[in-house]
């Protein structure tokens, strides 16, 4: 992976944390599907394919299912995430989304940053990516 600051998609701040991660902050309403596809297509342009994302989610107040599921759909360039939620409720809401929308790559919800970091790391040195 090259060199690469801060993007901001339509829908994200993204940036590379680590050999292999990105993390991504996403925006407090999402609810265009369109808007996601360009946000891919951004992210693929500047940081390639075959990434581990951190997915912060903390921020995120409003979304629909479509865009959950453009999401979560195989066209994205991650081969795994961390997905950053809020305590109770969120953590609790999430994992229902995961065990019902069966995401197309790894994926696991994490309430501590460096909780989730530290298994980004674990699955880039996995994976060799």
């Amino acid at each position: 992976m090259k060199e690469q600051q801060e993007i901001i998609t339509p829908i994200a701040r993204a940036w590379p944390i680590a050999p292999g991660i990105v993390k991504v902050v996403y925006d407090e309403v999402v609810l265009e599907p369109a808007d996601v596809h360009a946000h891919i297509e951004q992210m693929r342009q500047e940081f390639g394919e075959g990434l581990w994302l951190l997915s912060d989610l903390r921020q995120m107040k409003k979304t629909n299912q479509e865009v959950r599921q453009a999401l979560s759909s195989g066209k994205i360039v991650a081969v795994g995430a961390a997905v950053m939620m809020g305590n109770g409720l969120s953590k609790i809401i999430g994992n229902l989304f995961l065990k019902f929308s069966k995401p197309n790559i790894t994926t696991r919800i994490f309430t501590d940053e460096e909780k989730a970091v530290e298994w980004l790391k674990e699955q880039v040195k996995y994976f060799k990516v």
